[in-house]
C-alpha cells in the first residue's frame, strides 16, 4: 500500500525527530521541508543574493528552477541518511547555524520562492516510489508547516503537532546545545508569529489529528503516533 503522511508543527514540537523515526518504522521515505526552505537561505546568503526587489527575486528563482531540474540541488529521502545536496556536496551541517535561522523566515515569506519550493515538494511527493529490501510499502511522510493544508491536503494521514512553548525552547536548547532557555524562548516566540504571518498551520484541517506532545518523550510521541497511523491504514485497506 502507498500512504502519505503529514506532520505538522511549530519549532520545538518535535516534528523532525518523531517524522524520521516513523519513517524508518514503516520503510517510508522521508521529507523535511525545513531543510528545503533553510538550504536555499543557505545559497541566498552564502552566495550573495539580493532579494530586495522583484526583478532580483524573479531572476534567483529562474535560477534556482534551473539548479533543481538539473539536479544540481538534490535531495537523499532515505531516513537513515537524509542529506540535502548541492553541486553533489552534502550542506546539511550549514543549515543549523544562527545566521540561516535567523533568515530563514525571511525567505520562506516571500511568494515567488515559497510557490516554487512547495511545486517542487508537491511533484517530489507525486513521483516518489519507494521501495526496499524491507518491505513493499510505499510511501512518504513529510513534515513541515503548512503540509496538511498547503502542500497535499490530500494526505492519508495528517498530524498536527503541539507543545508548550517551555517544552518546545528545551527542546530546542538541547538539541543545539544552548543554556538560554529564556532568550531561545523568545527567540521561538518570534519564530511562531513569523511563521504564522506565512501560514496558520496551528488551525488544523477538520481531518488533522491534534497531537499534544507536551508530557511526551520522543519514544512515547512516536508510539503514539504509530498507533493512529496503524488504526488509519487498517481503515484505507
Amino acid at each position: 500500500m502507498s500512504s502519505i503522511i503529514a506532520i505538522d508543527g511549530a519549532s520545538g514540537s518535535g516534528k523532525s525527530s518523531t517524522a524520521k523515526l516513523l519513517a524508518k518504522k514503516y520503510h517510508l521515505a522521508y521529507l523535511d521541508t525545513g531543510s528545503m526552505y533553510r538550504a536555499i537561505t543557505y545559497i541566498v546568503k552564502s552566495e550573495k543574493h539580493n532579494l530586495e526587489n522583484n526583478k532580483n527575486t524573479a531572476n534567483f528563482c529562474h535560477l534556482l528552477d534551473k539548479l533543481i531540474s538539473q539536479r544540481k540541488l538534490t535531495i537523499n529521502l532515505n531516513p537513515e541518511n537524509f542529506k540535502i545536496l548541492y553541486f553533489n556536496k552534502n550542506i546539511n551541517n550549514q543549515l543549523r547555524n544562527q545566521n540561516i535561522t535567523k533568515l530563514v523566515s525571511h525567505i520562506a515569506s516571500i511568494p515567488q520562492i515559497r510557490a516554487l519550493l512547495i511545486a517542487w515538494q508537491q511533484s517530489i511527493i507525486a513521483k516518489h516510489n519507494f521501495t526496499n529490501q524491507h518491505s513493499h510499502t510505499k510511501g512518504i511522510i513529510v513534515e513541515g508547516r503548512d503540509i496538511a493544508k498547503v502542500v497535499i491536503p490530500e494526505a492519508d494521514i495528517k498530524i498536527l503537532l503541539k507543545s508548550n512553548e517551555t517544552t518546545r525552547a528545551r527542546r530546542r536548547a538541547k538539541e543545539l546545545n544552548i543554556k538560554d532557555i529564556t532568550s531561545l524562548a523568545k527567540s521561538i516566540d518570534k519564530r511562531d508569529k513569523a511563521d504564522l504571518q506565512i501560514n496558520n498551520f496551528a488551525n488544523p484541517s477538520a481531518d488533522t489529528v491534534v497531537v499534544d506532545n507536551t508530557d511526551m518523550s520522543l519514544n512515547q510521541t512516536v508510539d503514539f503516533i504509530a498507533k493512529i497511523i496503524n488504526s488509519k491504514l487498517n481503515n484505507l485497506k
